[in-house]
């Protein structure tokens, strides 16, 4: 049995890969180690339509993401004014404007004219190499002060990073804050397909299909064939794949597994640092605030609280679908937890914040978690960051670790497009 190309990951990357490259006659499979395809945008059932295990949205400058929605004919797709407040001190402060900030409390005048001033250059910061080797915070006070990071920015690094954030580059926290800022004076425009990102997945799987190609699913690669430092397939158990290209998205990691790729290159590609996520979806009686967006200031378990039909109508879903979203390190006891323990422990935070929701609130719970969920993108991660071609001839590989200075829907689709360019040139 012989293709032109193996695809290993059914993430979007490899969906969207698979999908041009049958669409222009290739012969191609994409083997993948879950029942169900959709990697990091991969979705869970509730009472109504699917929702995304991990929150997800899209912007009005995702060109890619756009044509591809546009191509394959999907339905529903629309923008929506979104809500984005700050929690502290025991209340939500709105900040879905730049005219917000006015009214920000816990910061004081100083520190608001600082904070304006520290949005206008994050604007024309465009100098990502040097960017790249300092830290945010060491950027963020440098251009303000101390005050404005331990009041507002440090709190929201430490959700995201953890113990890692003093580690985080000042590249990769600008382009964070404009991407989520691109709403110009107005509230921002986010994007979302009606009934979730579950029709762009199955969509790419049937046009896939309909193209003559391949897909396996709960099956992973046990090894890589390799002859004269050239890539010749896979093996699944005893079951040998030939093909010209193998196109791995899978997490470095993973790869990394894989003990035919040289030494030199495992140990490469093991050196960038990834970091665990988790969500914890709620599907409730009743809403807990007008918020879309909530980012939690103070010290709480939960870095934000997104209010997915604050954004999307109820009757989708039935329930007023909520995520608890964190990003804990890998020393975390979290990790160590059962489902029902992480529930418990979210669950007594949430309650911090919004005293009055009860369990008996709680229609259903499901938990997401990932330990290879996102880069780590540390200062230098520019020189660390692994190309898309590989030591060994026709191996290419893709994936968030790509795309720099962060990771996105959109991300997913440059990446694809960047493999395709090379197996296609």
């Amino acid at each position: 049995m012989e293709y032109d190309t193996i695809i290993l990951g059914g993430g979007l990357t490899g969906l969207f890969v698979g999908y041009k490259l049958s669409k222009k006659g290739k012969k191609i499979i994409i083997i993948e180690k879950s029942k169900e395809l959709g990697g990091l945008l991969g979705s869970l059932k509730t009472r109504g339509c699917p929702i995304e295990k991990y929150y997800h949205h899209v912007f009005k400058t995702d060109k890619n993401f756009l044509e591809l929605v546009d191509e394959i004919g999907i339905e529903g797709f629309g923008w929506n004014k979104s809500d984005l407040g700050f929690y502290t001190d025991g209340k939500i402060h709105d900040m879905s404007t730049p005219f917000h900030l006015g009214t920000f409390s816990p910061l004081n005048l100083l520190e608001k004219i600082q904070f304006v001033l520290l949005a206008l250059k994050m604007k024309t910061s465009k100098d990502f190499e040097k960017l790249d080797k300092i830290t945010a915070k060491e950027w963020i006070i440098g251009n303000s002060s101390k005050g404005l990071y331990n009041k507002f920015f440090r709190p929201l690094l430490e959700s995201k990073y953890g113990d890692n954030s003093k580690k985080a580059s000042a590249a990769w926290f600008i382009e964070r804050i404009n991407m989520r800022t691109s709403g110009g004076l107005g509230k921002e425009n986010l994007g979302y397909i009606e009934c979730g990102f579950q029709q762009l997945i199955d969509r790419l799987e049937e046009e896939i299909l309909r193209n003559g190609g391949e897909i396996l699913k709960s099956k992973s690669a046990s090894k890589l064939l390799i002859k004269n430092k050239a890539i010749q397939g896979v093996s699944l158990g005893r079951k040998k794949i030939k093909s010209k290209y193998v196109v791995s998205t899978i997490p470095l990691p993973e790869l990394a597994k894989f003990k035919e790729l040289p030494e030199k290159y495992r140990k490469r590609i093991t050196s960038l640092k990834y970091q665990g996520a988790m969500c914890l979806l709620l599907g409730l009686k009743k809403s807990l605030s007008d918020f879309y967006w909530t980012n939690i200031i103070d010290d709480s378990l939960i870095g934000a609280i997104i209010e997915h039909t604050n954004l999307q109508p109820i009757e989708n879903y039935k329930d007023k679908v909520v995520y608890l979203a964190s990003y804990p390190n890998y020393s975390s006891d979290l990790w160590k937890m059962s489902d029902k323990e992480v529930f418990e422990e979210y669950f007594t935070d949430l309650r911090k914040i919004f005293p009055e929701i009860k369990k008996k609130d709680v229609n259903w719970w499901k938990l997401a978690k990932d330990t290879n969920a996102g880069i780590l993108y540390e200062t230098g991660y520019q020189k660390k960051r692994v190309g898309n071609k590989t030591p060994v001839k026709n191996l290419v590989i893709g994936g968030m670790f790509n795309h720099y200075p962060d990771r996105s829907v959109e991300g997913a689709l440059v990446v694809g497009n960047k493999i395709l360019e090379l197996i296609e040139n």
